[in-house]
């Protein structure tokens, strides 16, 4: 039931690939208690019984082999996108930002931490300005960017987009393209790797500048 419950709750929510894995775990004892009861019940019937070991089998190379795509993607992820990317943002943004300057982002931690900047992030993890703007009615990025007013923007390029469409100004007079951070020829250089979408996602940040800050 909690398996159930679990994947329901992943899929109605924004779905985003880091919630998984905990209720991939409860699938895993599921599948345990499954086998279990199949080599059980197969005890009397020597052919049901190697299905259910080929069954079992199986299910741990696909787990095994799933396990290994995921370390090499996760390695590849962490050398380029958050070392080679957000890591590289938050220190440019450190030599870069005034020491009172506030930035507005989703990705919190690489860009935070080496920053040292106050984050304005989404959907207010470590901003109470941020989760009080969004309870007083303002759900958007171009909302919440509208109404605290940082002085630093850093963005996904569809986020960029999104916030164009909806709030044309805040890009023809308020903020100001900085600078591009793209690893994506460093991405494109690794021909082996599974998953390529997870990394891509975060490939490119565009940092804008508050006009006058």
């Amino acid at each position: 039931g909690a398996l159930f419950l679990g994947g329901f709750y992943v899929e109605f929510i924004p779905r985003s690939p880091w919630y998984a894995p905990g209720w991939e775990a409860l699938a895993c004892l599921a599948w345990i208690h499954l086998l279990d009861a199949g080599l059980r019940a197969g005890a009397r019937h020597p052919a049901a019984l190697s299905a259910v070991r080929v069954a079992a089998g199986v299910v741990v190379l696909a787990q095994a082999g799933l396990l290994g795509a995921t370390a090499w993607e996760m390695r590849v992820q962490q050398r380029i996108v958050e070392e080679g990317g957000r890591r590289e943002i938050g220190r440019w943004l450190r030599a870069n930002a005034g020491a009172g300057d506030r930035v507005f982002l989703e990705p919190l931690g690489y860009i935070g931490f080496y920053s040292g900047l106050k984050m304005l992030d989404y959907p207010g993890l470590a901003s109470p300005e941020v989760v009080a703007a969004r309870r007083a009615g303002r759900r958007s990025f171009a909302q919440i960017v509208a109404a605290l007013q940082p002085d630093w923007l850093v963005l996904r390029p569809d986020e960029v987009e999104g916030m164009r469409d909806e709030a044309p100004a805040l890009f023809a007079r308020t903020y100001r393209l900085a600078r591009v951070f793209d690893v994506r020829p460093a991405l494109a250089r690794v021909v082996l790797l599974p998953g390529r979408g997870y990394p891509e996602f975060d490939a490119v940040f565009d940092v804008y500048r508050r006009v006058g800050s």
